[in-house]
C-alpha cells in the first residue's frame, strides 16, 4: 500500500496498479485546504482499480469539529462504498498537551465515524502514537521505520518506509503493509 499527496506530483495510476499496488491512501486535505492533486488522484486511482482511502492531515490548533465538518463536507462526494475508511493523520501538537490532543482526535473521530458508518483510521508515528489513547476498535496506521520493528497486532497498517519507489511515481513514496483490513465504508 502507498500513500500519496501533491508531493508525488502527477501519479500515473495505470503504472502504479500494473506494478502490483492495489491500495492507496490519498491526502484529501490539510487544515481547510484540499490537496492540489486530491481530486485527480481519487479519480485516476478509482479508474485504475486501486482501492483507496482519503486522509486528513490535522492542524490541532483548529477546532476538531470544524476540521471534521470541513473534511466531511468537501470529501463526501468522493467517498464511496468499499473505500478504505478515512484516516486522521495527527503528527503535530501545535502547543496542545497529550490530553488535549487525545480529546481533539476523539472529537474529530466522533463526527467522521458517525458520517461514514465505520471507524476511521488513526495515523501517526512513534513519538505520537505512544502517547495517544488507542482503542481496540479504532484501526491504527502506525509509522515506525526502525530495523527489526514488529508492529503490534492492534495495528491495521504499518508504514515502514518514507523513501519507497513505485513505477508511475517520480521520487519517493511512503510504503505501508496492511496487517489486517480495516472495515471499509459501507453502502
Amino acid at each position: 500500500m502507498i500513500d500519496v499527496s501533491n508531493w508525488q506530483g502527477r501519479v500515473n495510476w495505470r503504472q502504479v496498479k500494473a506494478s502490483g499496488v492495489d491500495r492507496a491512501y490519498i491526502k484529501w486535505g490539510e487544515g481547510a485546504t484540499v490537496d492540489a492533486q486530491a481530486v485527480r488522484n481519487v479519480t485516476q486511482a478509482r479508474a485504475n482499480g486501486v482501492q483507496l482511502g482519503l486522509y486528513f492531515y490535522a492542524h490541532p490548533s483548529r477546532s476538531p469539529l470544524d476540521s471534521a465538518r470541513w473534511f466531511i463536507r468537501t470529501a463526501a462526494p468522493y467517498l464511496k462504498p468499499g473505500d478504505l475508511p478515512p484516516a486522521l493523520d495527527l503528527e503535530i501538537s501545535e502547543g496542545l498537551s497529550w490530553q488535549q490532543l487525545n480529546e481533539w482526535k476523539q472529537a474529530w473521530f466522533a463526527q467522521v465515524d458517525a458520517h461514514i458508518g465505520c471507524r476511521a483510521v488513526f495515523y501517526s508515528y512513534l513519538s505520537f502514537w505512544q502517547h495517544m489513547t488507542l482503542f481496540p476498535d479504532r484501526p491504527v496506521w502506525g509509522a515506525d521505520l526502525r530495523a527489526g520493528f514488529k508492529p503490534p497486532s492492534t495495528w491495521a497498517i504499518w508504514q515502514y518506509s518514507f523513501t519507497g519507489s513505485v513505477p508511475g511515481i517520480s521520487g519517493h513514496v511512503d510504503l505501508s503493509r496492511v496487517m489486517w483490513q480495516p472495515k471499509p465504508i459501507a453502502a
